[in-house]
């Protein structure tokens, strides 16, 4: 069984810190064309699963406490779902397999640029469903 916990709604401002903080280092990593695209486009993982529970909290639903971001959409309401929906599932094995293997699945770098515009598209949605301000 996979534990829920309600979180203050406060807490939904720090996730959300953090998502953008996941996006600022995808970026970096992408702007320094070493890194894994693998590594950076976890980043957006990262930044896509933080944005979801930060809504989740925000409306002070119980968070699952999972990094499944299939599951994370199921708790919210159908009208609160943000852009690209259950499509952004396929960066789920980003956070899991792909991080220990290398090659398997061929990311270029106009794969790691969508992702990076994905990932942004969700940070907007979450910031408008939290009420807050762009700085």
């Amino acid at each position: 069984m996979t534990k829920r916990q309600k979180f203050k709604k406060e807490y939904a401002v720090e996730l959300f810190k953090i998502a953008k903080s996941d996006l600022d280092s995808a970026r970096l990593l992408h702007g320094t064309k070493k890194a894994r695209p693998e590594t950076t486009v976890f980043h957006v993982q990262q930044c896509i699963e933080k944005s979801i529970k930060a809504v989740i909290c925000h409306n002070e639903i119980p968070l699952l406490m999972v990094h499944d971001i299939g599951a994370l959409l199921g708790c919210l309401p159908d009208e609160k779902h943000p852009p690209y929906d259950y499509d952004l599932m396929k960066f789920n094995d980003f956070a899991g397999i792909f991080r220990y293997e290398e090659g398997k699945a061929i990311i270029d770098a106009a794969d790691v640029e969508q992702a990076i515009l994905v990932g942004q598209n969700v940070v907007d949605w979450a910031e408008a469903a939290l009420g807050t301000t762009k700085k």
